[in-house]
C-alpha cells in the first residue's frame, strides 16, 4: 500500500508539471484547475462519467462538485487549451513527419432524448448496421517513433447543427487545426480509409504542401499511359515490381509485392500516384492513391507504412469506449461533450508523454498495476 501511494504521489506530480508547463501554461487558474480536476479524474477513475471523475476529487459535497465540472465543460472556452496541447505534441512528441490518421466512428445514445443535435446514424459495431439514435465522431490521431497513439482531435457533430454541411466540410474544420503546428520544413503523412476516396480530401492536402494516401475505391477510371483503366485493369498490368515484409495487427510477419504508376482524372488538378499491393495468403489487391513520389522503392514503402499503421485509430476508438466508458456520458450539449473529448485527448497523451520520457515511473507504474 505504501509503495502504490508513493506511485501516486509521483504520477500526480508528473501530471502537474505536464499540465503546469505545457497544456495550461499562461492560461487562467480556474481552466488550469477545471483541466487537472477532469484529468486526474479521468485516469484514477478510468471513466468518463462526471459522477466518477467527482469522486475520485474527494470533495466534501459531490453533488456540487458534480454541478461544477458539468458547469465547466458545458460554458468554458478550452480553444487556448487546445493550442497548447497541439503545440506540445509536435514539438515534443511527434516525429519530424508524423504520419496522421483520420476515420469515423459513432457513438450510440438510444435513449438520450434530451441530447442536443441527437441524430439517426448507421451502428458500425452491429451486424447490418441498423439505424440508431446517436451521433458522428472524426477522430483524427497521430503516432510517436514508437508508434504510440496521439489523439489530436476527436470531434462529435450533428447533421443537425446550424452551419453543418457535409462530412467532408466536418473534417476540413479538424485539418485546419492541426496543419499549422506541422514544421513547415517537413511534411505529414494523412492516412484515410476508402470512405474518403474523393478529390476533395486529395486536392485540400496536396494544397497544403502535405502527404496523403487513400485507399481506393474499385470504380473509378483512371488515365495512363496505355489509356483508361480501372483498377482491376491496372492491376492486371503493373505485377508487384516490390517486395517488403511487415508484421501486421496480429504480429504476425507478412510478405507483400507492390508496384506504382502516376496516373491522372478529371476530377483532380494534378496527377498522382497509384500503388498497387498484393498480399501473400490474401487474395485481394489493395490499391491506394497518394501525392508521394512512388517512382522509386522507398516512395512506395513510404506510401503502405503510411496506410498499414490505420488499425491504430481504431484500437484509440476501442480504448475510449472501453477504458474511459466514453458512450456512457451524460453531458447533452455537443460543446460539453467535445470539451470532454479535449480532456479525454489530455489524458491519453499524458500516458503517452509518461511511456515516452520517464521510462522509470512508467516502469513503476506497471510494477504496482501488476501486484
Amino acid at each position: 500500500m505504501i509503495y502504490f501511494s508513493n506511485i501516486v504521489r509521483e504520477v500526480k506530480k508528473e501530471l502537474s508539471n505536464y499540465l503546469l508547463d505545457n497544456i495550461c501554461k499562461d492560461l487562467p487558474r480556474n481552466i488550469t484547475k477545471f483541466i487537472y480536476d477532469m484529468v486526474w479524474g479521468i485516469l484514477s477513475s478510468g471513466s468518463s462519467k462526471i459522477s466518477n471523475i467527482g469522486r475520485r476529487l474527494f470533495e466534501s459535497n459531490i453533488r456540487v462538485t458534480e454541478n461544477r465540472l458539468t458547469l465547466n465543460l458545458m460554458e468554458l472556452n478550452l480553444s487556448k487549451v487546445k493550442e497548447n496541447y497541439f503545440r506540445y505534441v509536435f514539438n515534443n512528441l511527434l516525429k519530424l513527419n508524423p504520419n496522421i490518421l483520420i476515420d469515423e466512428t459513432d457513438i450510440i445514445k438510444p435513449f438520450g432524448k434530451a441530447f442536443e443535435g441527437l441524430t439517426i446514424i448507421r451502428d458500425a459495431s452491429k451486424d447490418g448496421k441498423p439505424r440508431e439514435k446517436g451521433f458522428p465522431v472524426t477522430g483524427i490521431i497521430s503516432l510517436t517513433d514508437d508508434n504510440y497513439v496521439v489523439p489530436l482531435i476527436t470531434n462529435i457533430y450533428s447533421p443537425l447543427s446550424i452551419g453543418h454541411k457535409s462530412i467532408g466540410n466536418e473534417t476540413k474544420k479538424n485539418l485546419e487545426q492541426i496543419i499549422p503546428y506541422i514544421k513547415n520544413w517537413y511534411n505529414g503523412v494523412f492516412s484515410f480509409d476508402r470512405g474518403y476516396d474523393a478529390s476533395f480530401y486529395a486536392e485540400y492536402i496536396n494544397d497544403k504542401e502535405q502527404f496523403y494516401v487513400i485507399r481506393a475505391k474499385e470504380k473509378r477510371i483512371y488515365t495512363t499511359n496505355k489509356g483508361k483503366m480501372n483498377i482491376n485493369e491496372i492491376a492486371n498490368h503493373h505485377k508487384g515490381k516490390y517486395s517488403f515484409t511487415y508484421k501486421g495487427i496480429d504480429n504476425v510477419e507478412k510478405t507483400a509485392k507492390a508496384s506504382a504508376i502516376k496516373v491522372s482524372h478529371k476530377d483532380f488538378k494534378e496527377p498522382f500516384w497509384l500503388v498497387i499491393e498484393t498480399i501473400h495468403t490474401e487474395n485481394d489487391i489493395r490499391v491506394y492513391l497518394t501525392n508521394i513520389d512512388c517512382s522509386n522503392k522507398e516512395g512506395v514503402r513510404k506510401a503502405l507504412k503510411g496506410y498499414r499503421l490505420r488499425w491504430r485509430i481504431e484500437e484509440y476508438f476501442r480504448f475510449i469506449k472501453q477504458e474511459y466508458e466514453f458512450e456512457k456520458f451524460m453531458i447533452r450539449s455537443l460543446d460539453g461533450i467535445n470539451n470532454l473529448f479535449v480532456c479525454i485527448n489530455i489524458a491519453t497523451t499524458f500516458l503517452t508523454s509518461i511511456i515516452q520520457t520517464n521510462k522509470t515511473l512508467w516502469g513503476k507504474f506497471k510494477k504496482s498495476t501488476n501486484h
